[in-house]
């Protein structure tokens, strides 16, 4: 048995440096996320951090191209995810978060705990 086991399931990495808006950051990752053949498939945001919603990610890209008063200047924070239930953040196996106001993105993934070095 390895002395190294890791003790965690999530295993993060932030990038600093590089300034976008939300929408911007979230076309951009899920870009990224297709094209190494990861898809993301729900999202979870909130507004002004007071109205968290969960949808797929399908359904928010219509909501948001469909209302042109839906207020995206107020989300302030989401993450996009893979995973088995949108309701359970411990089901989500991959994605990525972003939050507006410290401008950290967030690109994650769960190990299962045989899977753990």
């Amino acid at each position: 048995m390895h002395n190294n086991k890791l003790t965690q399931t999530n295993i993060g990495f932030a990038l600093h440096g590089y300034e976008n808006d939300v929408l911007s950051w979230l076309e951009l990752i899920v870009n990224f996320y297709e094209t190494s053949l990861y898809t993301l498939k729900s999202v979870s945001y909130g507004i002004d951090y007071n109205k968290f919603q969960r949808k797929s990610l399908k359904t928010f890209y219509k909501t948001i191209k469909e209302d042109k008063n839906y207020p995206v200047d107020k989300l302030y924070a989401f993450i996009t995810f893979s995973g088995e239930s949108q309701r359970y953040p411990g089901t989500w196996h991959y994605g990525c978060s972003f939050d507006e106001p410290s401008k950290q993105l967030i690109m994650f993934g769960l190990l299962k705990k045989e899977e753990a070095i």
